[in-house]
């Protein structure tokens, strides 16, 4: 399969960049100071893994934004600076199917 650029529409933002963010900003107080943890990840290779793990974090109390660095093998995480947010992104993950342990909070 090749990649073609010239079916790229420029105006057009994914949904998940678009209806995420905004149900997102609803919840999220902005004078809230957030703290980045760091979560290893073992198993989830795919970029469809990835997604998935980020979209449902980010949909969890006090997560701001989280990336997943496929490279590293682990999850950043911004968020309210309570460990149970993050532990609860160790659960979300290994309820489906992988391997996650929290290893560095900034």
């Amino acid at each position: 399969m090749s990649f073609n650029s010239s079916h790229i529409d420029s105006n057009h933002t994914p949904p998940s960049t678009t209806a995420d963010a905004g149900a997102q900003d609803a919840s999220i107080d902005e004078s809230v100071v957030t703290v980045q943890g760091k979560i290893d990840l073992i198993g989830a290779t795919c970029t469809s893994c990835a997604i998935g793990i980020e979209r449902m974090g980010k949909k969890l109390p006090g997560v701001r934004d989280v990336y997943v660095d496929k490279a590293e093998s682990c999850v950043y995480v911004h968020y309210d600076g309570q460990r149970l947010s993050l532990e609860k992104i160790c659960d979300f993950i290994h309820r489906i199917g992988y391997q996650a342990h929290i290893s560095a909070i900034q």
